[in-house]
């Protein structure tokens, strides 16, 4: 779980998460995958990448 207790935003968020993807599947292989929907719209330019090894919906 990631639970926001401070100032991050919504992209400080997807953005930890896609590196920890990263790390995960740079480490052992295994892709982990979302569990949530994203809903809202994105600032252009602060829209999160997935990593290369991700499979996207």
């Amino acid at each position: 779980f990631m639970i926001n207790i401070g100032h991050a935003t919504g992209y400080d968020l997807e953005y930890l998460g896609e590196m920890v993807r990263q790390r995960v599947f740079d480490k052992s292989g295994i892709k982990l995958e979302w569990e949530i929907k994203r809903l809202g719209i994105f600032m252009p330019g602060r829209e999160v990448r997935p990593f290369q090894g991700a499979t996207t919906e």
